[in-house]
């Protein structure tokens, strides 16, 4: 990691993006502390976009650089003229199968929802790694949304509880462990769990904080879960929570604050307990609402060949997409549109 850090400094660019000076930050809440980086790359067409990490120490420099370098990727080939992709395996083999941009980009005509842009979108030095690390994040949102539309019951766990950083926080929040489930995939030999961690506020000027992990066991994926929770926690920590929503619109930015609303809160505390499941009818029934073992191949979105990384998109039908906003589609058909909006951000 310390390569590539080293590499962006040196270039102060990457490909027509300008880098700007690295942020840094510390956020003490109660006895914990929270170490944030991040950095900013503007493009004299496309905009700004940045990367972002947060640890409990040192200053995450190195994760920041990542992001930021797989937000920059994933934006030029969103807007690149390319038609096609070649649908590959996990060994970098070829399936014979060609994906046409609107499979691997999806777009929406409607004003009222857009398909997620990074989902299953990951960075890593080796093809195989990136995409592991892509079929990680596509699980993780899949058995998320399944249970959000009922198909799987959260079951809550006291499992990492005792030992954990966010004890020091207990008089600020009642802490929420839960497990969604594990699924098989094809390209992996073990299955991948999925957890989740909540933050509940005691009181009305502190988030509610929702982290989510997945990984190849449920301690794996509670602990990235924590992680993702306390990054989360210090990011918006000391920002005022909304009293009322902005405008709609269907970005992550849009789902994150409806669910900082405290009127959320009941929602959410129904969801973990298992409020949504909605028990099938017959066991035939239960094998067809969720697949058992997902079939995920995957496209190379790699550029900036001088930093060698490489950034794998994973690519499964069979996988609830990641949608912003109403989406009325496959498997939120039936939802009230009180739950139409799920809270991934």
């Amino acid at each position: 990691m310390l390569l590539l850090k080293q590499t962006v400094d040196r270039l102060k660019s990457v490909g027509e993006w300008t880098l700007e000076p690295e942020f840094s930050d510390k956020v003490v809440i109660e006895n914990l502390s929270i170490y944030l980086s991040g950095i900013e790359a503007t493009h004299p067409k496309f905009g700004s976009v940045t990367g972002s990490a947060a640890e409990l120490s040192p200053y995450p420099s190195d994760r920041a650089w990542f992001e930021l370098v797989e937000h920059i990727t994933l934006v030029e080939s969103f807007i690149s003229d390319q038609k096609a992709y070649a649908l590959l395996n996990a060994d970098g083999s070829k399936t014979g199968r060609i994906l046409g941009k609107e499979w691997v980009f999806p777009t929406s005509a409607s004003p009222e929802f857009q398909f997620s842009k990074s989902n299953g979108a990951a960075l890593h030095r080796s093809w195989e790694e990136a995409c592991k690390q892509a079929t990680l994040e596509l699980v993780q949102r899949h058995l998320i949304l399944s249970s959000w539309v009922g198909l799987l019951r959260p079951l809550v766990t006291m499992e990492g509880a005792a030992h954990s950083p966010l004890n020091s926080i207990r008089q600020l929040y009642e802490v929420k462990r839960v497990h969604f489930g594990a699924q098989r995939v094809a390209s992996m030999t073990t299955p991948i769990f999925v957890s989740g961690i909540a933050l509940l506020p005691r009181s009305e000027t502190a988030p509610l904080i929702l982290g989510f992990g997945s990984g190849e066991s449920g301690w794996d994926s509670l602990r990235k879960a924590e992680e993702d929770a306390l990054q989360r926690l210090g990011f918006l920590w000391g920002e005022e929570i909304p009293s009322e929503l902005p405008a709609f619109s269907p970005t992550n930015l849009y789902h994150q604050d409806y669910y900082l609303m405290p009127e959320q809160r009941d929602k959410i505390e129904g969801w973990l307990s298992g409020a949504f499941f909605k028990n099938p009818r017959s066991e035939k029934e239960s094998e067809t609402t969720l697949c058992r073992t997902l079939d995920i191949h995957f496209v190379d979105l790699t550029l900036f060949e001088e930093l060698e990384l490489k950034v794998a998109r994973a690519f499964c039908p069979q996988a609830i997409p990641l949608v912003f906003g109403k989406w009325r589609v496959r498997e939120f058909t039936d939802l009230p549109d009180a739950l139409l909006l799920h809270p991934i951000a």
